[in-house]
């Protein structure tokens, strides 16, 4: 593909559909019909993004540019002409966010290490990301622990909730439609490397969680029992990304034994979280306050928070 078949054949508008932009408003300017959207380069409240379908150019009110498709990707995933060409040619443009599933969920866990390429790691700005997050009643102000991840994986372009763990690794979660179960149906992957995160702000206490998902929860349930009044984290926090890494998390308690004299332990109420949260108790059977109580009647943190009226 050259320059001139991207910018005269491939929709712009499916482009930032593909992406998950919905237009705020459409409207015809001189018999051509424009798209206005909330601007994909940065933070808006008031769209001034404008795609002309006749066109196929954008114009960003905002900051005065303008340009064609390839110049969009160029600038959206800041790369090069030709990297944004190799991009288009993987967008499946009669696809959408919900087809993630299907195709990811071929993949061996091999061909995830092996075939995928970050593109983008940015704030969470997509519509479809957004709509995820509202719909697990997370609050917006802890969105700031989390970022937009955009990558390529066995030709296809994605994007996800990413969220970073100690070997720089994202474990990333969206959610598909599901039109059977007529419901939400969340997918999950790692890229770059499985690990804990290990967020250290010097407390003497610290909380373990299973999941990214689990963290944002607690914060949204419970601020009171992790922020100060600077609205700041005043525990250390260890979220395991996955059971798998249980023996990292008591390396770590070992490493801090000195430190944390409390241990708040918000493992799953499930056979594994239970194996974890007794293997806390026999280990530190001093420190650790279990919280699994505030959410007994349901599978985790995230779930109780999701169902909580």
């Amino acid at each position: 593909m050259n320059c001139s078949i991207a910018n005269t054949r491939i929709s712009l508008l499916s482009i930032l559909h593909k992406q998950g932009y919905k237009e705020s408003y459409s409207r015809n300017n001189k018999g051509k019909k424009c798209h206005w959207f909330i601007s994909p380069f940065r933070e808006e409240r008031t769209a001034s993004f404008v795609v002309n379908e006749d066109d196929n150019t954008y114009k960003d009110w905002g900051t005065g540019e303008s340009g064609t498709v390839v110049d969009y990707m160029v600038r959206y995933y800041r790369c090069s002409v030709k990297h944004a060409l190799s991009l288009l040619d993987s967008f499946d443009l009669t696809s959408s966010f919900v087809k993630q599933k299907n195709e990811c969920n071929q993949l061996s866990k091999k061909e995830e290490q092996d075939s995928y390429e970050i593109l983008a790691i940015k704030k969470i700005q997509n519509h479809n990301l957004i709509k995820y997050l509202n719909r697990r009643k997370i609050d917006e102000q802890y969105w700031k622990y989390l970022c937009e991840v955009h990558f390529k994986l066995k030709d296809k372009v994605y994007y996800a909730v990413g969220f970073e763990n100690d070997s720089q690794g994202y474990e990333l979660s969206w959610e598909y439609w599901n039109k059977a179960k007529q419901g939400f149906v969340r997918h999950k992957m790692c890229l770059v490397a499985k690990d804990i995160t290990h967020i250290k702000n010097g407390s003497s206490s610290v909380v373990i969680l299973e999941s990214w998902s689990d963290f944002v929860s607690l914060l949204s349930l419970y601020p009171k029992l992790c922020l100060n009044k600077k609205m700041e984290l005043k525990n250390d926090f260890i979220i395991m990304n996955s059971v798998s890494t249980k023996l990292k998390v008591f390396e770590v308690l070992s490493e801090y034994s000195a430190t944390y004299g409390t241990l708040y332990a918000s493992t799953d109420n499930d056979p594994a979280g239970m194996e974890i949260l007794n293997a806390l108790l026999n280990k530190y059977p001093d420190k650790v306050i279990p919280l699994n109580g505030f959410y007994k009647d349901y599978k985790d943190v995230g779930d109780y928070l999701l169902n909580k009226k």
